[in-house]
């Protein structure tokens, strides 16, 4: 029996992998198993929801305990290499928003941005990382099940990084994923699989141009968790709001947050409550959809009653929000929501490939309710990620109150228009809308045990 490894230590694996159809690929009707690893505390989590036959599910031990210093410095020295617009942003800003210490900019921000302009550099910084950094915290599993693959589902997260390297160093044949759209503008890759998949051309280009990376190891696959999106919804819209307490008689406006952390040196959100504010004077249904692993502080926001919070993510603790995973059940609101929706409301996020899947008139949020203070802005509109966006036609950014209530009910009264535009962003961003990306990544694991994924 050929037995393969797939982490799933970032939260939104166990959707975007564990709860598509590439399991079941890999192990109807063929001898294979598979390991799925993910930190101890969630085993139960994924036995619930993702239990079948063939599947062995391993909890490791991670936290702080589980990294060394030595480890967090490669890490951290990782985030400021590239040459990137996102990366020049974060140098002085945290991943959650806040600004990044002096010692912490002195130390890895500026060396990386001097050292970072050159791919040898990046060469450099992966050697002495694989030399220094702690090994072999995979073994014991390893040695266990002995398996014939790995699948790495986020190859810069560092519990991936660590399962790849001792993977490789035990010659276990590897495969690495790129879990999202802005992943590769975002940081250095500390190690690089010669098989790695991606979601569209745009992120394969960045493999190649940013990092180097020969272009017959990138694979085009489509995102997979869209391949159920394909499907529609199993309920009824009038049944569907009804469940949520919503009148059917009325549109369905959902809003997905800025969220605190894209909100640079501000103090509190008040975008969100601004928009939301605006929203509630319009004659419809809105579903304020949470994300679940960022914050947003709608502190003093007197919830008017045709505006419903629709939280998701599994609360592993309750004072952590990071670390929370996206259910089926949550997954299967949001496909309901976003097929019954006459307009989104949108962050610069990656919802917006999924309001543009269902082909859902989008507006984007960019102004606040006073003038802001110095350097203050929603910062992801500057990255490289979310520039095909804006040049796609198929969204309309409000720079003021008065646009952005425009924009909305103009889409309300006409939902088609820029349609063309929301193809674009589909044609480019999934690759694939023929619900066969879970079978395209299964099948490049299936020949990975040969050492053949074309």
């Amino acid at each position: 029996m050929k037995t393969i490894v797939i982490t799933s230590f970032h939260p939104v694996i166990s959707r975007s992998i564990l709860s598509t159809d590439i399991i079941p690929f890999l192990t109807e009707g063929k001898d294979v198993r598979v390991v799925v690893c993910m930190p101890e505390y969630k085993r139960r989590f994924f036995e619930k929801y993702y239990t079948r036959p063939h599947v062995i599910f391993e909890g490791m031990q991670t936290g702080f305990s589980q990294r060394s210093r030595r480890l967090l410095f490669f890490k951290r020295f990782g985030e400021g290499l590239l040459g990137t617009k996102k990366v020049s942003l974060q140098r002085r800003r945290t991943f959650s928003g806040g600004r990044r210490s002096f010692l912490s900019y002195i130390l890895f921000a500026v060396p990386g941005a001097f050292f970072g302009k050159w791919h040898v550099s990046h060469r450099i910084f992966r050697f002495f990382d694989n030399l220094i950094s702690p090994k072999g915290s995979f073994d014991a599993l390893f040695e266990t099940y002995k398996p014939d693959l790995v699948f790495a589902t986020d190859i810069q997260n560092e519990h991936d990084v660590a399962a790849l390297r001792d993977a490789e160093r035990k010659g276990i044949r590897v495969v690495g994923m790129v879990r999202s759209w802005d992943n590769l503008t975002s940081r250095a890759l500390r190690v690089i699989p010669k098989t790695i998949l991606v979601h569209n051309n745009i992120m394969k280009q960045e493999a190649v141009v940013i990092h180097a990376i020969d272009p017959s190891c990138v694979h085009v696959v489509g995102i997979p968790h869209y391949d159920r999106y394909k499907k529609g919804p199993t309920m009824s819209r009038k049944d569907f709001l009804r469940s949520l307490g919503a009148d059917p008689a009325k549109k369905l406006i959902v809003y997905a947050p800025i969220c605190d952390f894209r909100i640079s040196e501000s103090s509190g959100n008040d975008v969100d409550r601004h928009a939301l504010s605006l929203l509630s004077t319009l004659n419809a249904t809105i579903v304020v959809r949470f994300a679940p692993t960022t914050p947003t502080n709608l502190e003093g926001f007197a919830k008017p009653n045709h505006m419903i919070f629709d939280f998701s993510g599994h609360i592993f603790k309750e004072s952590v929000t990071g670390d929370r995973e996206i259910s089926p059940h949550d997954d299967e609101r949001l496909v309901h929501l976003f097929s019954y929706a006459d307009c989104t409301v949108i962050s610069p996020s990656s919802m917006l490939i999924d309001a543009a899947f269902f082909d859902k008139p989008i507006v984007m949020v960019n102004f606040f309710p006073r003038t802001p203070a110095k350097d203050e802005k929603i910062f992801e509109y500057e990255v490289e990620h979310i520039q095909p966006i804006l040049a796609s036609g198929g969204v309309r950014i409000a720079t003021n109150k008065e646009d952005f209530l425009s924009y909305v009910q103009g889409y309300l009264d006409d939902p088609s228009k820029d349609a063309d535009g929301r193809a674009r962003i589909v044609q480019e961003q999934c690759a694939y809308t023929d619900g066969g990306a879970s079978r395209r990544i299964a099948d490049i694991l299936l020949r990975s045990f040969s050492g053949s994924a074309d």
